[in-house]
């Protein structure tokens, strides 16, 4: 299993430019390149933890995941900044391209949607950022990132440490999709809850600390970096005084990701870093989502408890491991295009995409209905509707 951290490090020798004339932005701090670079390599890192079971990383993984929901409030936040695009199309694409897929996996394995947490995460804090920068987009300058952050702070405060949750949320939750997934949900949640609204500051912040760091003065580079340090030496301060799991989450979402400015800015130390990235890990980034859900049935299975096992020699468990490796990261990369591909043919013709997601929604309720328990009458709705949804967009 460590073969897949040291293959996916190995891969930063290959490295591509991202410096051009005509988009000098690629090379700023934190690009969509450079982010996806930095995906690549935490699901290299989320792969091997599973992979080998390797518990006593638990806290750093935890990290990745609160920098995959910071990036999500990072990213967002920046978009709607520079756009001003708080449209119903805007907000539609975005959950589709982070729920369409895992709708169909769901219903076809019979894994409930909760069980890819990640999922809820990215869907939650994109419904967290649209709504509360939405609510200051009348606003100019600087008032506007103020007023949206100051909102974004006392959404999250409210709902999960004032009682929100727990008065409206879980109720509707519980009520609709059972107590397990309610308690679930608030576990997940409650552990980055403030990651995302970590992210839309950094975005607020970024384009000062970008001329800081870049400029001539290296005060500001050193009052730049020793911010970041600190940050991070609190974050590790917590991890070393509670090492343990369960003791560790009572403060994860305070600190998951003190860690962050350190990492941009010793991935941006030089020109050289910042105007380059790994070709291979960006590549892997970009499909991160696809790569994140099929490694519980491609890699593993059994809710994760077990490694797949596809060559039926025991003794060969490298070959096994490639054998798995190889489909799961072709089949990513085709469901990424596909679902790209249908966004792309549904936002071409809206009442048909519209239209086709009803019936989807009328099969599925019509298969609980008949039977509730049956993961194949699930299965045959996500089927049938994949297939009408292929044959209009796909030609």
């Amino acid at each position: 299993p460590f073969t897949i951290p040291s293959r996916g490090w190995g891969s930063l020798w290959c490295l591509r430019s991202v410096a051009s004339e005509a988009d000098p932005a690629a090379a700023c701090f934190l690009s969509r390149a450079q982010a996806n670079e930095w995906k690549g390599w935490m699901q290299v890192a989320f792969v091997a933890y599973h992979y080998a079971n390797a518990q006593d990383v638990y806290v750093p993984i935890r990290w990745f995941v609160s920098a995959y929901v910071w990036l999500t409030g990072f990213g967002n936040a920046v978009y709607f900044w520079r756009t001003n695009d708080f449209s119903l199309g805007r907000f539609l694409k975005m959950l589709w391209r982070i729920n369409f897929f895992v709708v169909f996996l769901s219903l076809a394995t019979g894994t409930h949607w909760i069980a890819y947490y990640v999922v809820a995460l990215h869907t939650v804090h994109f419904v967290l950022c649209y709504v509360s920068l939405g609510c200051a987009k009348c606003f100019r300058g600087a008032a506007r990132s103020m007023v949206g952050l100051a909102v974004y702070g006392v959404l999250c405060v409210v709902v999960w440490e004032g009682g929100l949750y727990h008065a409206a949320v879980g109720p509707v939750l519980e009520k609709l999709l059972g107590e397990g997934f309610e308690q679930y949900f608030w576990f997940r949640t409650r552990l980055d809850y403030l990651s995302s609204l970590a992210g839309a500051v950094a975005a607020a912040l970024a384009p000062r600390a970008t001329a800081a760091w870049r400029g001539d003065d290296g005060s500001n580079k050193a009052g730049v970096a020793a911010v970041s340090v600190c940050l991070a030496i609190g974050g590790i301060a917590v991890w070393a005084t509670h090492p343990e799991p369960a003791d560790y989450r009572a403060y994860q979402p305070y600190v998951g990701t003190l860690w962050i400015p350190l990492y941009a800015v010793a991935r941006n130390a030089t020109s050289r870093l910042r105007n380059r990235v790994s070709a291979p890990l960006e590549w892997l980034g970009a499909r991160s989502l696809e790569l994140y859900l099929l490694q519980f049935h491609l890699l593993l299975n059994r809710s994760a408890d077990r490694v797949l096992w596809l060559v039926s020699h025991e003794d060969w468990p490298v070959l096994n491991f490639g054998v798995c490796a190889t489909l799961w990261i072709v089949a990513a990369h085709r469901c990424f295009k596909q679902t790209a591909a249908l966004r792309d043919a549904a936002e071409a013709a809206p009442k048909s995409a519209a239209a086709l997601l009803i019936l989807l929604a009328a099969l599925y309720a019509a298969a609980r209905l008949v039977d509730a328990p049956c993961a194949s009458r699930d299965a045959a709705a996500a089927l049938s509707a994949a297939a009408a949804l292929c044959f209009v967009f796909g030609g």
